[in-house]
């Protein structure tokens, strides 16, 4: 009997979409701290598994970015020394288009171009090159006009994160300055911060019904939990705006800010 690929199509997007969501939690996680052992596992096991399914189904182009992603992920959890400068940010871009790839899945079609350059910068940097500016950059949804114009401040000392989570507020119209450390407060609409940066931001002034802490460990939500703060996961990249934190939208609705000036990041 011969096995058709078309036909384990369905439940192999089902199981992708999984463990693609694991893979990001992990990155977000590697985010904050690039040697949490367990989330570089879960990452390569996440690849694994999505390797595994890509071979059985003969999706060739798949199987050439996760087997190169596996690679890196496991240079990554043997040596992080070894890997090349910019490759978390090159690992969302993987993400970005695996999680595309599950729409239009196709048995035994080759590797599109695409691909293959995502493979062999995946291949660069598992030996140690720099892969800085080797994927491009999501173009922001233009913002509806559900809310007022709000000001929102940023505070990541992951700018990749950080990114992430302003194209999220400006996706519902929020004005968005983006800082590494924690800045005072300025009248601003809405804060949010990383978990590592919380304590800072409260000691500069930020009220807490007016700061989001987000963190991956469940530690650190719970503790701002505890301190009156609001805390959660970070979202995912790909959030639509209806479905953003509450927290966030009610927020932003309740003290528009148009007269507070935009501050350029340093």
């Amino acid at each position: 009997m011969t096995l058709d690929p078309g036909a384990f199509l369905p439940l192999f997007a089902e199981e992708a979409e999984s463990q693609l969501l694991l893979l990001e939690r992990s990155l977000h996680r590697l985010e904050d701290d690039a040697s949490d052992g367990q989330a570089i596992r879960s990452a390569f096991q996440a690849a694994h598994s999505l390797k595994g399914g890509a071979a059985m189904l003969e999706l060739h182009g798949l199987r050439l970015v996760t087997g190169a992603f596996e690679d890196l992920l496991q240079r990554w959890r043997d040596d992080a020394s070894r890997a090349g400068q910019g490759w978390l940010a090159l690992s969302f871009g993987v993400r970005d288009h695996l999680r595309a790839s599950l729409g239009q899945l196709t048995p035994g079609l080759p590797a599109t171009m695409q691909e293959e350059a995502l493979a062999a910068a995946l291949k660069a940097a598992s030996v140690g090159q720099d892969v800085q500016g080797t994927v491009a950059a999501p173009v922001s949804p233009a913002p509806p006009a559900s809310l007022p114009a709000a000001s929102a401040v940023v505070m990541d000392d992951s700018r990749l994160a950080g990114e992430a989570v302003a194209d999220l507020l400006r996706s519902v119209g929020a004005r968005v300055v983006l800082h590494r450390q924690a800045r005072p407060y300025a009248g601003e609409t809405l804060g949010v911060v990383s978990g590592q940066l919380a304590g800072d931001a409260l000691r500069l002034g930020w009220p807490p019904d007016r700061l989001s802490v987000l963190s991956e460990r469940p530690d650190r939500v719970a503790e701002s939990r505890q301190a009156g703060l609001h805390a959660q996961g970070r979202p995912r990249r790909d959030t639509p705006p209806h479905a953003l934190p509450a927290f966030w939208l009610a927020v932003l609705a309740s003290v528009p800010s148009p007269t507070a000036p935009e501050r350029g990041s340093p």
